[in-house]
C-alpha cells in the first residue's frame, strides 16, 4: 500500500481566486498533477494519506496536513522565496506576452528561463522543508505550480 502522499488538497479561499483564466487552469492541473503523484511525508504525523490545505496565515504559507484524526501544521515564511516568485511572474507574464505576439523562438528561450526559475523555486521550497516533511523534487514543482498560481497578483510575495 503507497504511503505518504497527499490524497486531497483544499486552497485557502482568499487565495484559491485565480487572478486570470490561465492561472485557473494551471492551479487545476497542479492539484490534479499533485494528487496524482506525489511523495510527501511530514515528519510529526503517521504515514498515511493526508488532507492538505495551503494557507496564508500572519504572513507565512501554512500546509495544514490531516492524517485521520491527527494533523500536522508546517508554517513557512516567504521571504526566501520573494524575489524567485517575483522573477518568476515577471517571466509568466513576458511569456504570456510572446505567446499572443507570436515567435516560436522566442515563447521558446523564455519557457526555459521560467522551468529553470521554477526548478530554482523548488529546490528552495524543498530547502526550506527539510527536516520537517520529506518530499521528492517532482512534488515539490508541483507545489511550486500551485503556490505561483495561488500567490500571483496577491501583492503577498
Amino acid at each position: 500500500m503507497k504511503q505518504g502522499y497527499i490524497a486531497k488538497v483544499k486552497l485557502d479561499p482568499v487565495l484559491a481566486e485565480a487572478a486570470t483564466p490561465q492561472l485557473a487552469q494551471d492551479r487545476d492541473i497542479a492539484i490534479h498533477d499533485l494528487i496524482t503523484a506525489n511523495h510527501f511525508k511530514p515528519a510529526k504525523l503517521e504515514p498515511a494519506p493526508y488532507q492538505l490545505e495551503l494557507e496564508y496565515l500572519n504572513g507565512r504559507l501554512t500546509f495544514s496536513l490531516k492524517a485521520g484524526a491527527n494533523t500536522a501544521i508546517i508554517a513557512l515564511s516567504l521571504t526566501p522565496f520573494r524575489r524567485l516568485f517575483r522573477d518568476y511572474f515577471d517571466m509568466y507574464e513576458a511569456y504570456q506576452a510572446a505567446i499572443q505576439k507570436g515567435g516560436a523562438a522566442k515563447v521558446e528561450a523564455i519557457d526555459m528561463a521560467r522551468r529553470g526559475l521554477h526548478n530554482e523555486l523548488a529546490d528552495t521550497l524543498l530547502e526550506r522543508l527539510d527536516g520537517k516533511a520529506d518530499l521528492d523534487h517532482d512534488t515539490s514543482r508541483r507545489l511550486v505550480s500551485l503556490i505561483a498560481a495561488m500567490f500571483y497578483k496577491k501583492g503577498l510575495i
